[in-house]
């Protein structure tokens, strides 16, 4: 039977939309989670047509019961399913400083998961993001407290688990010191050992109030490991003697994907796959069908000389497997109070209020969130329904509103020709606070979000229709 409980031991990706691309591969590896990703449906009538297509396929073709699906729901710039409502991100809640609406956020994801089918999400996200130069965390952090964070991560959990959805703290022990994103290479965390385990104290406070699974990140940090270029999720000194040994981790350990440049630019698929169950995981994710392939084969090659090893991840997994539920939906009304209290301003004051019935020069970046391209700035000033046009030279003269968003800072070219062009420019954030840095001496107003609601909710602070009470959750040493 080895061979049909090594499926307990996979996370994996679906091709596409079509089931039937994905039949030979689901025969061959039986795996009893698949997470679900943007580019699998487009619509929540998709996503839960996929789902029944793929259970019936379980019990009917496979006599097994229906898998568990997972899904990157974590709100802000992380989502999957963008037309079911969903918080905005961590560093948003985190910035409202109340542990209600954290514990709402969990809530509310739980519960619209749950209803659609998905009973795990992998989330929240509990780095300490101390690194303004971190390209891959930022707005997913709570902030830069490990304390505040364990309080703000513990209070999510909390709110899936009332709604019976699975959890994932991630990712262990910390992503949030680093300058390289592990999607592309392997990101090196030359920190102290002590200081590691500061900023992985939300990780144990999880543990201590009940998550369901731990998520190991793709870092090398040599102050742990003691080998050279080797990954946490490889790593026994990290898994079982940092995780399991020493902060007591009973529940599943999964890897973050092994598909990732940070593992599979150093380590051939068969081997990051035994070198991670040897290292302590339990569930390995892979969104390379092909790369499952190789490990599923070589772990087989090696399960009798594992056996003790797998016995134990196989006990631990089955713990995840139950009836989900979903109990009372949480109010539209409280998301929209929670994004309002999220919203910040930084810079100088705007007192008297802005007055919003005027012609607007607009300079808006195309984002994409869950799949879905958008312009949030102009959404949400069409929600509004304020007159506005595009920025350009031809706008000189009017007063003026940018998109501040990280990396499409850069399509805003040089700030300070908008500044020359514009006597009156507002500055509305939808990224990291840091951004705010390029637009010093302005008004800023931010809600850490790329959404439409939340860059909406920060022009109705501009415009004076609320009074703006959010906090910066990290330092900014000029404000």
């Amino acid at each position: 039977m080895a061979d049909r409980k090594l499926g307990l031991l996979f996370q994996v990706a679906l091709k596409g939309r079509d089931l039937e691309t994905n039949k030979r591969f689901l025969k061959k590896i039986r795996p009893w989670s698949i997470v679900l990703f943007s580019d699998n449906f487009s619509t929540a009538v998709e996503l839960n047509e996929l789902i029944n297509a793929v259970s019936h396929f379980y019990r009917s073709e496979l006599s097994m019961p229906a898998p568990l699906f997972s899904i990157d729901q974590e709100g802000g710039n992380v989502i999957r399913a963008w037309d079911i409502p969903f918080p905005p991100s961590n560093m948003a809640v985190g910035a409202t400083d109340d542990e209600k609406l954290a514990y709402y956020s969990g809530l509310l994801s739980g519960y619209h998961l749950i209803v659609n089918g998905v009973g795990w999400n992998l989330a929240p996200v509990l780095d300490v993001n101390d690194s303004p130069a971190n390209p891959i965390i930022g707005i997913r952090s709570y902030g830069d407290d490990p304390d505040f964070v364990s309080r703000m991560g513990n209070a999510y959990i909390r709110g899936l688990k009332a709604q019976g959805c699975l959890s994932t703290a991630k990712h262990f022990p910390g992503h949030g010191s680093v300058s390289v994103d592990s999607h592309i290479d392997l990101p090196v965390d030359e920190r102290a050992a002590d200081e590691i385990r500061r900023t992985a104290l939300p990780f144990a406070a999880a543990l201590e109030s009940g998550v369901d699974t731990v998520m190991v990140s793709h870092l090398y940090y040599p102050s742990l490991t003691g080998e050279k270029d080797l990954p946490a999720t490889l790593s026994v000194e990290v898994i079982t003697g940092l995780l399991r040994n020493e902060m007591g981790c009973n529940v599943p350990v999964l890897t973050d994907s092994l598909s990732m440049g940070a593992v599979k630019k150093h380590f051939p698929p068969s081997e990051s796959a035994l070198m991670a169950i040897r290292a302590g995981a339990d569930i390995i994710e892979d969104t390379d069908q092909d790369d499952v392939d190789e490990m599923y084969s070589s772990l087989e090659a090696k399960a009798a000389s594992l056996d003790s090893i797998l016995s134990a991840a196989y006990k631990r997994v089955e713990r995840l497997f139950g009836e989900p539920r979903a109990s009372v939906p949480p109010s539209a009304e409280t998301l929209q109070h929670l994004i309002r209290c999220s919203v910040t301003a930084l810079g100088p004051g705007t007192q008297p209020f802005v007055r919003a019935d005027r012609r607007w020069a607009v300079y808006d970046c195309e984002v994409t969130v869950g799949g879905r391209k958008f312009m949030p700035l102009s959404e949400a000033l069409a929600e509004l329904g304020i007159d506005h046009v595009g920025g350009g030279e031809d706008t000189a003269g009017l007063p003026a509103l940018v998109l501040m968003y990280g990396e499409h800072l850069k399509k805003h070219n040089d700030i300070s020709s908008i500044r020359k062009r514009h006597s009156e420019l507002y500055a509305i954030g939808a990224g990291t606070p840091y951004d705010a840095y390029a637009v010093s001496g302005i008004p800023y107003f931010t809600g850490y979000s790329p959404n439409v609601q939340s860059v909406k909710a920060c022009l109705e602070a501009l415009f004076g229709i609320f009074t703006p009470r959010g906090k910066v959750p990290v330092s900014l040493k000029s404000f």
